[in-house]
């Protein structure tokens, strides 16, 4: 059998192939099953749409993964920026507020005494607490203060660098006034008025004991002590005193140029005023045919207050 094929306009003559040729074999060998074209070809298309629409979101209106993150990061900063300054701010304040509760600044020149010496001071001197002292400052010097009185130029009035405790005997009263409260003589000597922050209490008389061995008298007082008591002194109102157990006394007159030291050893040291006494060494009083111990805690009183009218 001849098969004719034209490739342009030659002829070829090709010889026919046998029936057992490889073709078909091939022919007639089965075929591996194929998925039809059509589901294919969707499924193509739908994954190459997916694909496509997940390149549109990263490419399109949102932005890749990475920078989200960065600009996330970049707003946290923005707050927190403006945050940590406010409590930056906040606590700054706090400071300021705490330490003014802590400091006194003077407004005028004022002196204190210490083991006899007058120290005077210039107007501005500050009274600062703390957890372990209580120190007074001006221009020169830091001076170790305590419970020490700090009187105002001319004597009439002075601040409590600590806390005492306000006897008024005659009264039955006494309470606590606090630390950089002021006392200041009344015009005319009628009493004292007490200033302890926006209160204003009066004081007919009476005395100061800081529950160790200090006495601020706010009355005329005699001081005696000796074995026999035969020595004596006489304060006015607005004068002050130590009395170290065993071992001396300090005595500061109201506006004295120095103190006065004079050692006692076991002397009994008494103060009498006008209808009741106080043994300063052992710190009782006696009023009326009675003894009361002084309290040796005044921060555990009441604020003192008798509030004036204005």
């Amino acid at each position: 059998m001849i098969c004719l094929k034209a490739r342009k306009d030659i002829v070829t003559v090709q010889p026919a192939r046998e029936a057992g040729s490889a073709r078909e074999l091939e022919a007639s060998a089965p075929e591996p099953e194929r998925r039809p074209e059509s589901k294919e070809r969707g499924r193509r298309s739908r994954g190459g749409a997916h694909a496509a629409a997940r390149t549109k979101k990263r490419s399109g209106g949102r932005a890749p993964r990475a920078s989200r993150k960065n600009a996330r990061r970049r707003r946290a900063r923005v707050l927190i920026l403006p945050g940590a300054v406010i409590v930056l701010l906040a606590a700054a304040l706090l400071f300021l507020f705490l330490r003014s509760l802590r400091t006194y600044k003077l407004d005028s020149p004022s002196f204190h005494y210490d083991v006899g010496v007058r120290f005077p001071h210039d107007k501005g001197t500050v009274i600062e607490r703390t957890d372990a002292e209580i120190t007074l400052t001006d221009e020169r010097a830091e001076f170790p203060l305590g419970p020490i009185p700090v009187f105002f130029e001319g004597g009439r009035s002075f601040v409590l660098p600590d806390n005492m405790t306000m006897f008024l005997p005659q009264e039955g009263l006494y309470g606590k006034a606090g630390y950089f409260a002021t006392v200041t003589e009344n015009p005319g000597g009628g009493g004292y008025t007490l200033r302890s922050g926006a209160d204003r209490s009066s004081i007919p008389a009476g005395f100061l004991f800081d529950g160790r061995n200090q006495y601020i008298f706010l009355e005329r007082a005699e001081i005696v002590w000796g074995d026999g008591e035969d020595e004596r002194i006489t304060l006015e109102p607005l004068s002050y005193m130590a009395v170290v157990y065993n071992l001396r006394i300090e005595i500061y007159p109201r506006g004295a140029e120095q103190g006065v030291l004079l050692d006692t050893g076991a002397a009994r040291v008494m103060a009498y005023m006008s209808d009741y006494s106080v043994d300063l060494s052992k710190d009782i009083m006696y009023i009326e045919g009675q003894e009361m111990l002084l309290f040796a805690d005044p921060d555990l009183l009441d604020p003192y207050k008798r509030i004036i009218n204005e």
